[in-house]
């Protein structure tokens, strides 16, 4: 899973940085920005590793629908 972790964290830093500071996710009575998000990935939190899993089937379902090519889903 660190390949997708490292994917993601690459996708996250690609993004401007007034767009990581914008909150981004709801969950666990928390919202959450991407850089803060980031940080609960790198650190390996309940929450960081959720975002991977979901992360993990949402592309395995893309992936099974037919839409090979992720960056134009």
């Amino acid at each position: 899973m660190k390949e997708i972790e490292t994917a993601l964290e690459q996708w996250i830093l690609s993004q401007p940085n007034e767009k990581r500071g914008e909150q981004y996710v709801t969950a666990y009575g928390k919202t959450y920005t991407m850089n803060e998000i980031l940080t609960e990935i790198r650190n390996q939190t309940d929450f960081g590793k959720k975002i991977v899993r979901n992360i993990i089937t949402l592309t395995i379902e893309l992936i099974a629908r037919g839409k090979k090519q992720l960056n134009n889903a």
